[in-house]
């Protein structure tokens, strides 16, 4: 088993599926209706309805073309981009005495194992997720413990299966907490903010916050200035998935 892993890669799966899927069928969709248009009116037509017949067939290809955009950016940002978003945001911690770090909504462990092999020698990383399938294609824990294995760092990482609303550590915990395009899949915005006060709650005195993410970055922001935190910081951005990445940063006082 332990030889099988060295000639293995991790796998941290295509983010979005469901996303590039519903772009790709709206945009051939879009595209077809355009050829259709183009093909279907009579060439004998009145001059008003050729113009129209122009407009609607443009109008359809170009709308589908524009819309095919994050069927390209979404894989490329799973494959390539993401990693330099990872490193990135690790870059930007000062990892002395980061003893116990909470990585919420972990995923297949990009970054959880990213900040596994930064964390001090002494130190472990704790990762929880709910492993949806729409957010991540073949998202699920078994893939993140193989990653876990592939990656050689079994003894830095303990994950487990929770919701972020309801994180099931102790308050004042966690010396940084971590999490990379997760928190904006909770639609709600009262669930999110449910999420961003679990992780004020685990996080200690003194401790840090980073959270990265590509929408409601300013959400997340306003939240640390209302509650109180301090050294609030917004870095960015960073295109990753099509989008601008922001990081948000927040010291707990």
């Amino acid at each position: 088993m332990e030889t099988d892993t060295l000639h293995q890669k991790a796998n941290y799966g295509l983010d979005a599926p469901q996303a590039i899927r519903n772009f790709f069928l709206i945009s051939v969709s879009l595209i077809s209706a355009g050829i259709i248009c183009h093909f279907t009116i009579p060439t004998k037509s009145s001059q008003i309805l050729n113009i129209i017949n122009q407009i609607l067939t443009y109008t359809f290809i170009i709308s589908g073309i524009f819309i095919f955009y994050p069927v390209i950016s979404l894989p490329l940002g799973s494959l390539i981009f993401k990693f330099h978003a990872r490193d990135w945001l690790l870059d930007s911690i000062q990892w002395n005495n980061m003893n116990k770090i909470l990585d919420v909504g972990c995923g297949s462990g990009l970054l959880l194992i990213g900040a596994a092999k930064r964390v001090p020698s002494l130190g472990k990383v704790y990762g929880i997720d709910i492993w949806d399938v729409n957010d991540q294609s073949g998202n699920k824990i078994q893939r993140t413990l193989k990653n876990i294995e592939i990656e050689n760092v079994q003894t830095r990482v303990e994950i487990k299966t929770a919701d972020m609303r309801q994180i099931p550590y102790s308050d004042n915990c966690f010396d940084l907490i971590l999490s990379s395009w997760a928190i904006h899949n909770l639609k709600r915005k009262q669930d999110r903010l449910d999420a961003l006060k679990e992780i004020v709650r685990v996080c200690k005195p003194n401790g840090q916050i980073a959270l990265m993410d590509i929408k409601k970055y300013k959400e997340y922001k306003q939240f640390f200035i209302e509650n109180g935190l301090i050294d609030i910081q917004m870095v960015g951005p960073k295109f990753t998935f099509g989008n601008p990445t922001y990081i948000v940063k927040a010291t707990k006082v």
